[in-house]
C-alpha cells in the first residue's frame, strides 16, 4: 500500500478535525465546570480500590456481548461483525463516527488500532473528492488535537498534519503505519480499493494523565456515488510493560460511561 504526501487528500479530513479541535477550545470554560464532578469520580474509583489508570479502552477488541460496548456511535454502523471487529458504512451522508473517552495513563507509551478501509471508487472516478476514513484524538481539558491518520483511494497517510501544524493546530506527533496487518472476516468490495494496516501512535509526553476522545471518523465525500465500509479493531493502550487492560469492574465502566453521558448532556443543553 502506497503511502501519499498528496495535501488534497490530507483536506477533508483534516478540516473536520480541526472543526472539532477548535469546537473544543471554545468549550475550556465549560469543562473546567465539570472538573469537580471528574474529581468526584476518581474518587469512586479509589473507593471501588481500582486505580483510575485501569480504565484505559473498554472492549477495544470488540469481544464484548454488548455490540460496541464501551463506544459512542453516530450515523450508520454496522456494529460488530462476526469476526469481532467494528464496521462503519457510508449511506450519503457526510459523517459516521466511532468514538471513546478515556483516561491516557501517565506511564502509557502508545496507542495502535488495526484497521481497513475499503471503497468502489478507483483512480480517476470520483466526481468530487474520495471518501476517506480518519482517526484523531482530542485532549478534554485543552482541546490538544492529535492527527493521527487518513486513508482514501490514494492511500494511507499517518500524521496528516505532519509538516503543516501550523496551519491545522495539530500536536507535532510520531505515527507509524505497518501496512502488512490486516483484519480476519473483513469482507472489501470485489472492485475498487482496499488497504489495511495497524496505526501506532507514541503518546507525547504532555497529554499523559489527561483525559481525551478518540474518534474513529467515516467521510462521505462524494455523496452516493460510490460506497465506502472502515473496520477497526485491536485498539490497544500500551506501556513499557506491555498492553494496559481495559477495566475488570463493571462498576469502573459504568462511571466512565456516567461522565461520558453527562458531557453529552452538558452539549445538548449548550
Amino acid at each position: 500500500m502506497a503511502i501519499t504526501d498528496n495535501f488534497q487528500t490530507r483536506l477533508p479530513a483534516t478540516i473536520m478535525k480541526l472543526q472539532r479541535s477548535t469546537t473544543f477550545r471554545a468549550e475550556l470554560l465549560k469543562e473546567a465546570q465539570m472538573m469537580a464532578f471528574r474529581l468526584s469520580v476518581l474518587a469512586l474509583f479509589a473507593l471501588s480500590g481500582v486505580q483510575a489508570s485501569a480504565g484505559v479502552i473498554v472492549n477495544g477488541d470488540f469481544s464484548d456481548s454488548t455490540p460496541l460496548a464501551g463506544f459512542t456511535a453516530t450515523g450508520t454502523i454496522a456494529g460488530e461483525p462476526a469476526g469481532g471487529f467494528a464496521q462503519l458504512e457510508t449511506d450519503g451522508s457526510p459523517l459516521r463516527t466511532l468514538e471513546q473517552t478515556f483516561v491516557i495513563p501517565v506511564g502509557a507509551t502508545s496507542l495502535s488500532f488495526d484497521y481497513q478501509f475499503s471503497t468502489e471508487a478507483i483512480l480517476g472516478s470520483p466526481p468530487s473528492g474520495p471518501d476517506s476514513f480518519a482517526a484523531s484524538l482530542i485532549t478534554t481539558i485543552d482541546g490538544e488535537f492529535l492527527d493521527l491518520f487518513v486513508v482514501d483511494l490514494l492511500g494511507a497517510i499517518p500524521d496528516p498534519s505532519d509538516g503543516i501544524e501550523s496551519i491545522t493546530g495539530a500536536l507535532p506527533i510520531s505515527v507509524s503505519l505497518d501496512p502488512g496487518v490486516t483484519i480476519p472476516g473483513f469482507s472489501g468490495f470485489a472492485s475498487g480499493t482496499t488497504s489495511g494496516g495497524r496505526v501506532t501512535l507514541s503518546f507525547p509526553t504532555t497529554v499523559l494523565g489527561e483525559e481525551s476522545t478518540l474518534y474513529f471518523d467515516l467521510l462521505d465525500n462524494d455523496g452516493l456515488a460510490f460506497s465506502s465500509i472502515a473496520a477497526i479493531d485491536n485498539v490497544t493502550v500500551s506501556s513499557a510493560s506491555g498492553v494496559i487492560p481495559e477495566p475488570t469492574s463493571f462498576a469502573v465502566w459504568g462511571l466512565l460511561m456516567m461522565t461520558n453521558s453527562m458531557r453529552r448532556r452538558r452539549k445538548t443543553a449548550a
